[in-house]
């Protein structure tokens, strides 16, 4: 099943095909697993375990720049994720707080698969 990222700032996930009833929000570069299934101008979807449909037009094929500022107490810390799946981190201070943000992070991704 072809994986798609969100192309825009978010997108609404709904239940079904045909409503317009939202289960939750998608926000730019979540990356969702495609079915195949298409109606209504959606693209039936998986996300974190759950199968639900998307518009069509909100999703793209390749992978998005990513870029996170982290509150890590004294100042910011950069997290970056390059179109090609590298993983940047800049200055990520002396606490934990940019380690819990990437945990967090892959488990949104790990979650998906």
């Amino acid at each position: 099943m072809p994986i798609r990222y969100v192309s825009t700032k978010s997108t609404v996930f709904h239940p079904d095909a045909d409503t317009d009833s939202q289960e939750f929000v998608l926000i730019f570069g979540d990356e969702v697993e495609t079915t195949g299934m298409q109606a209504n101008g959606r693209d039936e979807v998986i996300y974190r375990h759950r199968t639900g449909w998307v518009r069509s037009d909100r999703l793209m094929t390749k992978h998005p720049l990513e870029m996170y500022f982290i509150d890590v107490g004294q100042g910011d810390s950069a997290y970056i994720v390059t179109p090609g799946g590298r993983n940047i981190l800049i200055d990520g201070g002396s606490g934990n707080e940019a380690f819990q943000f990437l945990v967090w992070k892959s488990t949104c991704r790990l979650q998906n698969r």
